[in-house]
């Protein structure tokens, strides 16, 4: 009786780990061919209605992502930029997708239509696909109180590169000249 339960247990561990291998490399495949792989758009961008695997600039969002960098590129930190927004009253990432996205699960957690917040900004900032890259797989671990980022894989694909499933990146980045 034993001895079955233990080969039952390592069958269905063996399973569970083949099934994650075929689900990751679905998703790197998917990822290599330029194609999105989150549930949800990224601010500044939504999901094309045809195909929820390649994205289209929402061009009222990307206003504001544009107006952000805008803004650090005059010298504003986040902080700064967050305060900015809050005084010209422009919508929150949540509150704008709440707004457009009524059928979808609201959080009571953001009460305050643009109560914006300087971790916002900075995760604008520091997205690489407002560039026009999309960048799969990093995962954060938490151990204990403290909180350290392990890149586990980082592929980078551009989508001007990825066939017709190109996707124009909301902020054109400027060629560093060589001195």
């Amino acid at each position: 009786m034993r001895s079955d339960v233990i080969k039952h247990y390592f069958d269905n561990d063996r399973y569970a780990r083949e099934a994650s291998k075929k689900t990751r490399s679905a998703k790197n495949a998917k990822a290599k061919a330029g194609q999105f792989i989150a549930a949800k758009a990224p601010f500044g961008y939504k999901l094309d209605p045809n195909d929820r695997h390649h994205l289209i600039v929402d061009e009222p969002a990307a206003e504001i992502v544009r107006r952000i960098f805008t803004l650090a590129s005059q010298g504003n930190g986040f902080t700064r930029i967050a305060k900015i927004l809050r005084e010209e009253k422009v919508l929150t990432p949540i509150t704008y997708f709440n707004q457009n996205n009524p059928d979808y699960y609201k959080s009571d957690y953001w009460r305050q239509e643009f109560d914006w917040h300087c971790e916002s900004v900075r995760v604008i900032i520091n997205n690489e696909v407002y560039l026009g890259k999309l960048v799969y797989v990093s995962i954060t671990y938490i151990r204990g109180n403290t909180r350290f980022r392990v890149i586990i894989e980082n592929l980078t694909f551009s989508w001007e590169a990825a066939q017709t499933r190109s996707a124009s990146g909301i902020i054109r980045q400027k060629k560093q000249s060589s001195l």
